[in-house]
């Protein structure tokens, strides 16, 4: 991995042809185009298994599958099916759970897409998800004080007791560490060291252990 070409790296979808497909996801009328495989879209939930996916029995365990059998592809293109059922329940979900489905599979795909070391693609969808969504992570009132000027630009509303600050200010030390990742590979080329394993290294038998492990956790509840 060292030594591969710094084209390589950085960007590009892996989908072959890319496609918009424009997932309107938490702000009206606003629409978030994100390239997708189209054989992905086929896949369709019942409100049932989409409210089932984002409990705290579920999510915690759909996380780990990916990490650990390393099939961010796979969660990404599960992502984009989320984002789609999302609109399509939109209307019978409180406007609660709509926002915490959007900020749990948001957080998902721009995982993905740093575990797959898609550093152009992750900058590109969270500028996106920025401008066009206000989704809110709650904070006490004087968390603005400790937290500083970081946070001011990310804050969309303020109550005596609560500063409501857009979700993606959680994940803005990963995003200044991907950029500086980027300029890297933009100036030396020389960035295997800072790449994610791969699923294809992980052996047969390391990826039948991990799947195991995976389902005595299901299993336990």
């Amino acid at each position: 991995m060292g030594e591969q070409r710094a084209e390589e790296l950085g960007g590009g979808s892996g989908y072959g042809p890319e496609l918009n497909h424009a997932v309107s996801c938490g702000m009206g009328e606003s629409l978030l185009p994100i390239p997708y495989a189209s054989s992905s879209m086929n896949a369709r939930l019942t409100l049932h298994e989409f409210r089932a996916i984002f409990s705290l029995r579920v999510w915690p365990h759909v996380r780990r599958a990916i990490r650990y059998t390393r099939a961010y592809e796979q969660g990404m293109e599960a992502c984009l099916i989320l984002l789609q059922a999302a609109e399509d329940f939109r209307s019978e979900l409180t406007k609660k759970d709509y926002a915490n489905a959007c900020i749990m599979t948001y957080g998902l795909l721009l995982s993905c897409l740093d575990c797959l070391d898609r550093w152009e693609e992750y900058l590109s969808v969270w500028d996106q998800i920025r401008t066009h969504t206000e989704l809110e992570s709650q904070f006490v009132a004087g968390a603005v004080a400790k937290h500083g000027k970081k946070m001011a630009p990310f804050i969309l509303r303020e109550t005596k007791q609560y500063v409501y600050v857009h979700f993606l200010y959680g994940h803005l030390r990963r995003r200044d560490l991907i950029s500086r990742k980027l300029e890297k590979l933009r100036t030396s080329g020389k960035v295997g060291n800072l790449l994610h394993a791969r699923r294809e290294q992980l052996s047969e038998e390391e990826m039948v252990t991990r799947v195991a492990w995976l389902r005595r956790l299901l299993a336990s509840g």
